[in-house]
C-alpha cells in the first residue's frame, strides 16, 4: 500500500521537473531555479520516505523494493538546475559587471561563479 502511494508521489513530481519555458527575463530564470529547488526539496523528501520503507521491509526481513523512478528523476532533473541555476546566476552577477561600479566588483564575489561550468552545460546541451 505505501509502495503504491509513494509511487503515485512520483510521478505527481515528474510532470513538475520538466516545465517548458520560454525565457524572456531574469524573472522567469529566478521563478524556475525556485520550482526546481522545491523539485528537489520533494524529492529529497520522497528519498527519505523510501529510506523508510526499505528500513520497515528490513525489520520484517522482507526482500527491499527498489525505487528506480527515484533515482531517474533526481538524474533527470540534474541538469535542468544545474541550466537554471548557472543562467539566473550569470544574469544577475554579469548585470552588475556590465552596468556596474568597476570599483565595487570584488575577486571574492566573482570567483564562486564558475564560467567553466557554464560552458560545459552549454556544450553538453
Amino acid at each position: 500500500m505505501k509502495d503504491m502511494i509513494f509511487i503515485r508521489f512520483l510521478s505527481i513530481h515528474k510532470v513538475r521537473c520538466f516545465p517548458t519555458v520560454q525565457l524572456t527575463s531574469v524573472e522567469d530564470m529566478r521563478h524556475n531555479v525556485e520550482a526546481l529547488e522545491k523539485v528537489s526539496a520533494a524529492l529529497e523528501e520522497a528519498r527519505l520516505q523510501c529510506d523508510d520503507i526499505n528500513r520497515e521491509e528490513e525489520l520484517f526481513e522482507w526482500e527491499l523494493t527498489q525505487f528506480p523512478q527515484l533515482e531517474a528523476m533526481m538524474q533527470a532533473k540534474d541538469p535542468y538546475e544545474k541550466l537554471w541555476t548557472t543562467a539566473y546566476h550569470f544574469s544577475v552577477v554579469s548585470e552588475q559587471w556590465m552596468n556596474g561600479n568597476l570599483w565595487r566588483i570584488h575577486a571574492k564575489h566573482v570567483m564562486p561563479l564558475n564560467t567553466s561550468d557554464f560552458t560545459r552545460i552549454k556544450d553538453r546541451y
